[in-house]
């Protein structure tokens, strides 16, 4: 059967208009997709921080401690004598206490970045801890490392009788001089076994010390605790 002319145009009409509509809807699709599609990426970057950026973000001092031997470097010097774990302890070079933290570790203290971070605010800084073993057990490697990395003014560490400074005259050394030195005079360590202890501990001797002091040129000491006081120590390094 054939189609009237009439028929014909208003089929033609109405494909035509069935093609506008389905043109128009699919602009309108991705136009509205486009639409999201920017808001998702602005979104996005918003949220996004730049790691090509020193993010400082201030943390209340008291935050970052989780014990208290006292204020000044001679009471927690002696406080943390007796403890029978680690306590790290940082004070500026004024002597003003910035954190005390201890891990409840009995060879370790482990660190957050907040505390490494504000350490490195400071010139100069004091850093204490002490040793709980019973032997006669000074810096050790890591410590030396750590006292490195932040560019310390005096590193000291306490034990329950004895006591142990090291200072640069002008400068650290290098970590890896560090690490290199000690790990090559493994010989002059001394190997102890303390109680409760799955292994034996490393520990440096004072021979072992004064061949670093004299490498580097640093200045170490090393007293009795019967002879010079938590006292005298602190008011050594801060002029009082």
């Amino acid at each position: 059967m054939r189609l009237s002319t009439a028929n014909k145009t208003s089929k033609a009409t109405y494909c035509m208009a069935i093609i506008v509509l389905l043109i128009a809807l699919s602009y309108g699709a991705m136009r509205s997709a486009g639409v999201i599609w920017s808001k998702l990426r602005t979104e996005d970057s918003s949220n996004k921080v730049n790691l090509d950026e020193d993010v400082d973000t201030e943390v209340p001092l008291e935050s970052l401690s989780n014990i208290d031997h006292g204020d000044t470097l001679a009471e927690v010097m002696e406080g943390i004598r007796r403890e029978d774990f680690e306590v790290t302890a940082v004070f500026t070079a004024d002597g003003e206490k910035l954190f005390e933290y201890t891990s409840y570790s009995g060879d370790n203290v482990q660190l957050s970045a907040e505390h490494v971070q504000l350490m490195r605010k400071y010139d100069g800084i004091i850093r204490l801890h002490n040793h709980p073993l019973e032997c006669h057990a000074s810096f050790s490697r890591s410590d030396l490392e750590s006292l490195v990395g932040c560019h310390a003014g005096y590193g000291i560490i306490v034990s329950k009788n004895a006591t142990y400074v090291v200072t640069p005259n002008r400068k650290w050394p290098s970590v890896d001089e560090i690490d290199t030195f000690m790990r090559e005079h493994t010989d002059m360590m001394e190997v102890v076994w303390p109680p409760d202890y799955d292994e034996e501990i490393p520990v440096t001797t004072k021979e072992l010390m004064e061949l670093v002091a004299e490498e580097y040129d640093l200045r170490y000491y090393e007293w009795s605790k019967s002879k010079v006081s938590s006292e005298e120590v602190a008011r050594a390094i801060l002029g009082g």
